[in-house]
């Protein structure tokens, strides 16, 4: 008799399935448009994440990848089957709920610790931290428009995939000052920006190996640099 292919999964679903029974009926009722009955075969980290985070966290998530400005801010070009969108938010969350020095190189532990602190937020905490991501999309929408989050330069028509590391910085960072502020100080945030995308230190901390602790503090402090001098002198 023919022999049945025994169905694999990725690791950290056969660690699930190994887990408490909590973690195993989270993993069937993810949402990914599958039939409850059945457990995917591959899962996207931020699916998982998804799966195992579930409460005001994954809520969160859901609804700020749904709103008007992520989807004008990000040209509407992030997955939401894969949940890559969903992903964005939780990088947003990561960076603006813990302190740099806590990245260690894993970011998938990063965002996942994220998750887990988002879940024990008060409804006001979660209020305040929708206003600020929601502020840092319209900022950055004011200053660069649809090449927000890209890479390119001034006058470039053509439009660069979205850059996830500049994501990281340019949201966090923007998130802190009121919109009107950065309305008035467009140009001086351009005339500041442009050059670190000539800079190759800076460039090369944003598309090579960009979850390398030495860059992702590097473009954060440099970055950090740029908006305390156009917002702070």
């Amino acid at each position: 008799p023919r022999c049945r292919r025994r169905a694999t999964h990725p690791p950290s679903v056969e660690a699930a399935l190994r887990g408490p029974p909590a973690a195993i009926r989270s993993l069937r009722n993810l949402e990914v448009g599958k039939d409850a009955r059945q457990l995917p075969l591959t899962l996207t980290r931020q699916q998982m994440r998804n799966s195992l985070y579930t409460g005001p966290a994954t809520r969160f998530l859901k609804e700020e990848s749904s709103t008007e400005i992520f989807l004008k801010s990000t040209g509407n070009s992030l997955s939401a089957a894969t949940m890559r969108d969903r992903e964005f938010v939780n990088r947003f969350c990561a960076f603006q709920l813990q302190p740099l020095d806590e990245y260690r190189g894993d970011m998938d532990e990063f965002l996942a610790r994220a998750l887990k602190k988002m879940n024990g937020l008060t409804p006001g905490e979660i209020d305040k931290l929708s206003a600020h991501f929601r502020s840092g999309l319209i900022n950055n929408y004011k200053v660069f428009d649809r090449h927000a989050f890209r890479k390119h330069l001034p006058g470039q028509e053509s439009r660069s995939v979205l850059n996830a590391s500049l994501w990281d910085v340019m949201t966090t960072g923007l998130a802190r000052y009121p919109e009107h502020v950065v309305e008035a100080r467009a140009d001086e945030l351009r005339n500041e920006f442009y050059p670190l995308m000539k800079d190759d230190e800076f460039v090369r901390s944003v598309t090579y190996g960009p979850n390398d602790v030495k860059k992702v503090k590097h473009r954060f402090n440099v970055t950090g640099a740029v908006f305390r001098k156009v917002f702070d002198a």
